[in-house]
C-alpha cells in the first residue's frame, strides 16, 4: 500500500464515523465513553513469535462507534502507532480499522490493522481476547491475545 493510498484510507475513514454516528439513532441507553485496554499478547510473523505489549485508548463517538490511539510494543524488535476506528456489532462485539505506523530500526513504514475483540465484564473491568492482522509493505503479521479494560 502506497503512502497516497494510505492517506486516502485515512482520510475516509475521518470523514465516514461522524457520518454514520450521525446516522445512528439515539437512544436513552447510558454507555461508557473513554476507555483504556492494556494488552497482553503474541505477534506472529514469518515463522517467528514475539510477546507484544499495548496501551489503547478509545472514545466512543456514539454507542456503537470509537475512535481513539494505539501504541504496541514487539519484544525489541518494533513499536506500533495507530488511530483505532471501532465499531460495535454488539455491546461486547468490537470490529476495528487502525491505519498507523509501525517503527523498526529506526524506520517508519505504514501500517493498517484490522481486528476484533470480544469483551466480559468483571465488575468495572472487562476482559477481552483478541485476534489482529497487520499489513505493513505486503506482509502480514497475525497478533493475538487478551486486552484488560477500564471504562468511565
Amino acid at each position: 500500500m502506497t503512502i497516497g493510498s494510505s492517506i486516502k484510507t485515512l482520510l475516509f475513514l475521518l470523514l465516514i464515523v461522524p457520518a454514520l454516528a450521525q446516522a445512528e439513532e439515539s437512544g436513552d441507553d447510558a454507555f461508557e465513553r473513554n476507555g483504556f485496554e492494556l494488552f497482553a499478547g503474541a505477534t506472529f510473523n514469518h515463522g517467528d513469535s514475539n510477546a507484544s505489549f499495548g496501551l489503547t485508548y478509545e472514545r466512543r463517538v456514539t454507542k456503537r462507534f470509537g475512535v481513539g490511539g494505539l501504541v504496541e510494543y514487539t519484544n525489541g524488535r518494533e513499536w506500533v502507532y495507530a488511530v483505532p476506528f471501532s465499531w460495535r456489532i454488539t455491546e461486547p462485539w468490537k470490529v476495528m480499522v487502525a491505519p498507523g505506523w509501525e517503527h523498526e530500526d529506526g524506520e517508519n513504514t505504514y501500517l493498517t490493522r484490522v481486528g476484533t475483540s470480544y469483551e466480559f465484564e468483571i465488575g468495572d473491568w472487562t476482559l477481552a481476547p483478541e485476534v489482529n492482522f497487520d499489513f505493513v509493505d505486503g506482509d502480514t503479521a497475525f497478533v493475538a491475545g487478551v486486552s484488560l479494560g477500564w471504562a468511565f
